[in-house]
């Protein structure tokens, strides 16, 4: 069995999971705003990472510290699971919110603490009605029902700044947008995970720029500011206090990578370049209990680190997705079992990269 690739550098992950509780024999959000300080203490030792409130009252977003290995990162999401436990609070790693989707109770399309979920809200329903869609800001309160997981990797000596992004990265980004619907579809099968509805979350509430599309390729890294300009900024920070500060609305200023960071300005793309934590960010896996996080994080950063293996300023350098499905690093790379389960089809086009993202 071949063995996964592991190129130097730190991973990180974000997890969001569902607070439950009991109430009149009735599966029911909880509420943990009060208990979140409480929760980063265990016997008096703080848990490594994160904690906050996501926009639904029963969601908790768990942050690990950048270690070396996938094993180290989910140790930690086992540390915050005991810190619950110890708490008496019911958490549930699923995809979909464990207290019926149908229902979409109002406790779960509030902003609980943050003003940056309002912000985004108020920008979608200004950007739509700009866009002849104004009913449609109402599609992003679906994100309120899934949950996810998102993966941060660097490598060494791959430098991701304001002023400069490694050509390889920008090669993985390209690769990984297009064909992440599929990966995700894969290793959800694989890892017997419920993926459904998960990704299409993220779509058709704002400028169709910011979310996750199939044909969008950058040549190098002036390309990518350049795209990056041509779209305003959706939300800002006012006081530079990105989890507890204030936001309000842009859609006036462009965006600046020398300035913006991709998650603070308003793009929820399945692939992200991270200038602020000096990541790529994959955002393509549903939340899942740490028993499945290990394997499946372990088989996503091998193909993760494949891609960068065989990245080139050369390759890289092509008009389009199309133009690079004609190169020999394509045909590399449905020749790799994602996962050793399964392969991109050599055909994989727009239509199928359709169905496995509303899936």
């Amino acid at each position: 069995m071949r063995q996964p690739l592991k190129l130097p550098g730190l991973v990180g992950g974000e997890v969001e999971t569902w607070a439950c509780e009991m109430s009149n024999g009735i599966l029911v959000p909880r509420d943990v705003t009060p208990l979140i300080d409480t929760l980063k203490q265990a016997n008096g030792i703080p848990i490594l990472g994160t904690l906050t409130r996501e926009s639904g009252i029963g969601s908790i977003e768990f942050a690990s510290t950048p270690v070396t290995t996938i094993w180290e990162l989910v140790d930690q999401v086992y540390h915050f699971q005991r810190r619950c436990t110890e708490e008496g609070i019911d958490v549930r790693y699923t995809c979909a919110m464990p207290y019926g989707v149908h229902e979409q109770p109002d406790t779960l399309q509030v902003s609980g603490s943050k003003s940056r979920f309002a912000a985004i809200v108020e920008a979608s329903k200004r950007e739509t009605a700009k866009l002849g869609r104004p009913d449609d800001w109402r599609l992003l309160l679906q994100q309120n029902n899934y949950a996810a997981t998102h993966l941060h990797r660097s490598f060494d000596g791959m430098r991701i700044a304001r002023h400069a992004v490694d050509i390889r990265l920008i090669y993985a980004a390209n690769v990984m947008r297009f064909v992440a619907p599929r990966v995700a579809r894969i290793l959800c099968d694989k890892h017997n995970v419920d993926n459904r509805g998960h990704l299409q979350i993220f779509k058709g509430w704002g400028d169709p720029r910011r979310f996750a599309q199939p044909d969008v390729w950058h040549r190098s890294f002036a390309h990518m500011q350049d795209w990056y300009a041509q779209i305003p900024r959706f939300i800002c920070s006012i006081d530079g206090d990105q989890e507890k500060g204030q936001w309000q609305v842009d859609l006036e200023r462009p965006t600046i990578w020398a300035r913006d960071d991709l998650g603070d300005v308003g793009f929820w793309h399945l692939c992200r370049i991270r200038t602020k934590q000096g990541t790529l960010e994959f955002r393509l896996l549903p939340a899942m209990s740490p028993e499945h996080l290990r394997s499946a994080l372990t088989d996503l950063d091998d193909f993760v680190c494949f891609l960068v293996s065989i990245a080139s300023a050369e390759g890289c350098n092509v008009e389009s997705v199309e133009a690079f499905k004609k190169t020999d690093d394509w045909k590399k790379i449905t020749d790799f079992p994602i996962g050793g389960a399964a392969k991109i089809p050599a055909n994989y086009d727009q239509l199928a990269w359709t169905a496995d993202f509303m899936h």
